[in-house]
């Protein structure tokens, strides 16, 4: 192929120049993706400095009062926390939704209550699970 037909052909696809790291998606914006694969960048960065810092500073008796060994931890305690509230606010959420329910269960309980009275009233207080024995 001459110069001229690349040339003509890498006009064309201008929008599409940017590779789709994400398979089996659909096509998005230009900006979107970029957005998409600087943060996926910036986490696989951050998790490696983190487990850089570790490596360094997590060695017996290596300043152990040390600011930065301090920040992690605070950082870790949070994120424990932040999961712990993340789990209780879920419970709180389904017990609710729970007693929601609860009124409609109360309804079906007193329905059925009633159907015993009725039941009782039209046997005239005879009762329909013991057979009476006759009289020798």
């Amino acid at each position: 192929m001459e110069e001229s037909q690349l040339k003509a052909l890498d006009s064309e696809d201008d929008d599409d120049t940017f590779i789709n790291l994400f398979i089996d998606e659909e096509i998005q914006g230009k900006n979107e993706r970029y957005a998409r694969n600087v943060q996926a960048i910036t986490e696989s960065a951050l998790d490696h400095l983190v487990n850089e810092i570790r490596n360094e500073y997590y060695k017996n008796n290596y300043y152990a009062n040390s600011p930065l060994r301090k920040y992690i931890r605070k950082l870790n305690d949070e994120m424990v926390k932040k999961n712990r509230n993340e789990l209780i606010n879920n419970k709180r959420n389904k017990t609710l939704a729970n007693e929601k329910k609860t009124p409609i269960k109360k309804k079906r309980a007193e329905k059925n209550k009633k159907r015993l009275k009725n039941k009782r009233k039209k046997c005239n207080g005879k009762s329909t699970d013991k057979k009476e024995k006759p009289s020798a």
